[in-house]
């Protein structure tokens, strides 16, 4: 006995539309994570050298401490 499967494929046209919603939706996020990284950034920069040393974090390393989880040291 033989049994046969089909599973249709979806037509290309439709994953090509997928990927370009979902690429749009990546910027978008990336974007915002950006915007938001950015305030902080300013904000860290707004406060003292004495604030910054109260938190741990020297001025030159407020844009590495914003990004820390991005960064592999």
């Amino acid at each position: 006995m033989t049994h046969i499967a089909h599973m249709p494929r979806k037509p290309a046209a439709t994953s090509s539309v997928l990927r370009f919603f979902q690429a749009i939706g990546r910027a978008f996020v990336a974007f915002g994570e950006a915007r938001s990284r950015q305030s902080e950034i300013v904000r860290l920069n707004g406060l003292s050298d004495a604030a910054l040393a109260a938190k741990g974090i020297r001025r030159d390393q407020i844009v590495t401490y914003v990004f820390r989880d991005k960064f592999y040291l």
